[in-house]
């Protein structure tokens, strides 16, 4: 549904961000906007459940996050199988590959996407591949206001496991 809602403004790329994902500000300088299909290579993840943090580098943009797809690719495939709510980034990368749709992949020194997880994440904290990394480092770049509700978050997910809520 909200493709083709956005399918009915004007736009040159389609960027891909989940409901658990912030993207910082570089990102729009990171992608040269020279390919069907862009994708990140580098992400931050951030546990709300006690605010540790780690980095993953990939070698090919496998997660959605950040991704940018160009309208073309929009209106002439449906990328998200119907009726999901959950794993809508590997159901696009599948629809992707199966039509022979490339992504680029765009390196970054530093993680230009963060992911917030949870035990409630169909791929949460624990089970996500990655290195520690500094979350002063993963929260640089980010809006106060952003930076103000992750770490609430941080603080109210503590506060509960400390009560046993």
């Amino acid at each position: 549904y909200g493709v083709k809602q956005a399918l009915k403004h004007d736009f040159d790329y389609l960027i891909e961000i989940g409901s658990d994902d912030l993207l910082k500000n570089e990102v729009l300088n990171a992608y040269k906007w020279d390919s069907p299909v862009l994708g990140l290579m580098g992400f931050a993840l951030i546990n709300t459940e006690n605010g540790s943090c780690k980095s993953i580098k990939t070698s090919i943009p496998k997660y959605g996050a950040g991704r940018a797809i160009k309208r073309e690719i929009c209106e002439r495939f449906d990328l998200w199988e119907g009726g999901r709510s959950r794993g809508m980034d590997n159901s696009s990368c599948r629809i992707l590959a199966l039509n022979r749709v490339m992504q680029k992949g765009v390196k970054s020194e530093e993680p230009l996407a963060i992911s917030l997880k949870s035990a409630e994440n169909i791929w949460s904290y624990k089970g996500m591949p990655g290195t520690k990394y500094p979350l002063e480092k993963a929260l640089n770049g980010l809006s106060e206001e952003e930076i103000n509700a992750i770490q609430c978050l941080v603080a109210k997910n503590k506060s509960e496991s400390l009560i046993g809520v």
